[in-house]
């Protein structure tokens, strides 16, 4: 049991965002440590298993969260690139950009879709596409077309290239969509 030497080490983990706390105590061996873990104790264990335990714990989540993105909602000034899932509907803002990197995928939950209002600046090229597809593509399940919606554009200075369209228009049979403008849509495979 600690005293008032107790020495208090806190730690956010980057998976859970929770803290993990951990204190050595002078009247205990300093090779021993007692983990907290949201106001649980659990039972004491060597430095070197609470050692490999924290990297585990933050090397992990980065892994997941380096490959997929989950973004929804106002898109304003921002770079989407590897893999990027949209959970709910996207709209970039008149006076704002997304720009998407080349070679990004860019998977849609179903009835999903993106408006575009401001610019989206498409970084792909010819060897190396924008994919805007289901999201059952990319996590193993069956993708069938119609799975999300569509991609709307309001801004006529948009230019929508070398990019692959799959699984998408759902309910209006369209995948790109222009309303009341005329962007450029050029150089790109639409499949199901």
């Amino acid at each position: 049991m600690c005293n008032e030497d107790e020495t208090r080490h806190t730690r956010l983990t980057k998976a859970a965002k929770i803290p993990i706390i951990w204190r050595s105590c002078n009247a205990e061996p300093f090779d021993r440590l007692t983990l907290f873990s949201g106001g649980y104790t659990m039972r004491p264990i060597s430095i070197m298993s609470a050692l490999v335990a924290l990297v585990l714990i933050s090397i992990l989540p980065q892994i997941s969260e380096a490959t997929i993105t989950p973004v929804g909602g106002i898109v304003c000034d921002t770079v989407w690139s590897d893999t990027v899932l949209v959970t709910a509907y996207v709209t970039v803002p008149t006076g704002c950009s997304l720009t998407v990197d080349s070679g990004t995928v860019i998977a849609f939950r179903v009835g999903t879709y993106m408006v575009v209002d401001g610019t989206l600046d498409l970084k792909s090229t010819s060897t190396s596409r924008i994919e805007f597809t289901s999201e059952k593509a990319i996590n193993g399940g069956t993708p069938l077309p119609g799975d999300w919606l569509y991609l709307l554009i309001y801004n006529g200075d948009n230019d929508i290239h070398h990019c692959v369209f799959r699984y998408g228009g759902r309910s209006s049979n369209r995948v790109v969509w222009a309303s009341e403008c005329a962007p450029i849509v050029r150089d790109n495979l639409f499949e199901h």
